[in-house]
């Protein structure tokens, strides 16, 4: 197999592997939308047309002392909460035996879907995914992440 042609297929390899890491961002975007649905058309309905425009007062009929629980049931907050939880970031991490990317998850910080390559990782993460063991798909390796955490902090 020639160089270029071996180089084409590793391209359409991640192209595929990005595609699905795609596809599922979107399918977390789509839950996490229709979980939320309810909790933005109550604040819509209660913050439209409450103010009577003419530089006065809040409306009365403004919902300011009632409680979101008297208006949603344990099940929207448990969807919400669903899709939230399944939200993660995560490390690229190149195996030491045979170079392939693995990834470590975690839930540390804001959880947005992000991915850090190893060289820039946040703190925090770092001392979260350190000793954890990570398993190579490509060689069945297992490795242990070893964070050597170093801030530096200076004034300008």
């Amino acid at each position: 197999m020639s160089e270029e042609k071996a180089m084409d297929e590793a391209c359409k390899a991640g192209a595929h592997e990005l595609q699905d890491m795609l596809d599922e961002a979107n399918a977390k975007i789509v839950r996490l939308e229709n979980a939320l649905k309810p909790f933005s058309s109550f604040a819509k309905r209660n913050t439209e047309a409450r103010y009577d425009g003419r530089g006065g007062q809040w409306q009365e009929n403004c919902c300011r002392n009632e409680r979101i629980v008297d208006w949603f049931g344990p099940s929207d907050f448990q969807e919400a909460k669903e899709v939230i939880m399944g939200m993660y970031d995560e490390v690229s991490l190149k195996c030491p035996t045979c170079g392939h990317l693995c990834y470590v998850q975690t839930k540390v910080a804001e959880c947005q879907l992000r991915t850090y390559e190893q060289n820039d990782v946040p703190a925090n993460i770092a001392e979260d995914i350190n000793e954890q063991n990570v398993y190579c798909e490509e060689c069945e390796n297992i490795s242990s992440v070893v964070a050597d955490v170093f801030v530096r902090v200076k004034l300008q």
